[in-house]
């Protein structure tokens, strides 16, 4: 058995940062392995019902370009994904900016920083995309007291199930960053997958 998973952030035309790849590119990206027999699951199909190639593509952060930009052109391939989605910036409508991406503020590309709606996300479910977690606040669950981490956890979970009328099963570590404490603190919480960004 095949499983290939393609991760990426933002899509975008003109941001120059390593984050986001141009919407051509991801359409060439995924179709290349199209073509060679792969077939586009999510994550939860993939480890739920097994193929032979299965092709999971995944987008952390939920960039507003991944609605505007990736569900039109991977809906043309016929490939959902899974969005891992911080639901604090969601819920506040902020723009994206830890580590990094702060840098981004004031300049032209502040646009690219833009947070998915609920609206927007729903609009991927109703595709037949998964919505998982990427804790509540994007915050590195190395670095947080146990009740820190399970509130980030639980709240996240809860947000995106009460919001989407389905169950949150699926999670991605921030900064792919996690230890033995982070994974049993994942599993305690519910999810019963989590993904990390080699």
């Amino acid at each position: 058995r095949a499983l290939l998973s393609l991760c990426y952030h933002a899509l975008s035309q003109r941001w120059p940062t390593e984050l986001a790849v141009a919407p051509r590119r991801t359409v060439s990206q995924v179709r290349h392995f199209l073509r060679r027999g792969y077939s586009p699951v999510t994550l939860s199909e993939a480890l739920e019902r097994p193929g032979d190639k299965d092709l999971v593509i995944t987008f952390d952060d939920a960039f507003a370009s991944v609605a505007d930009l990736a569900l039109p052109a991977l809906s043309a391939l016929q490939a959902p994904a899974t969005v891992f989605v911080p639901t604090a910036y969601v819920d506040d409508g902020e723009a994206l900016e830890w580590s990094s991406l702060g840098r981004w503020r004031g300049t032209p590309f502040e646009g690219e920083l833009r947070c998915m709606s609920w609206p927007q996300l729903c609009q991927l479910d109703q595709a037949g995309w998964e919505i998982g977690s990427h804790t509540h606040g994007h915050r590195d669950l190395t670095t947080l007291t146990q009740a820190e981490a399970d509130t980030e956890l639980s709240t996240s979970k809860r947000i995106c199930e009460d919001r989407l009328q389905r169950p949150c099963t699926t999670f991605a570590y921030p900064f792919g960053a996690h230890d033995q404490t982070a994974m049993a603190q994942v599993a305690t919480a519910g999810y019963q997958a989590a993904t990390i960004l080699d």
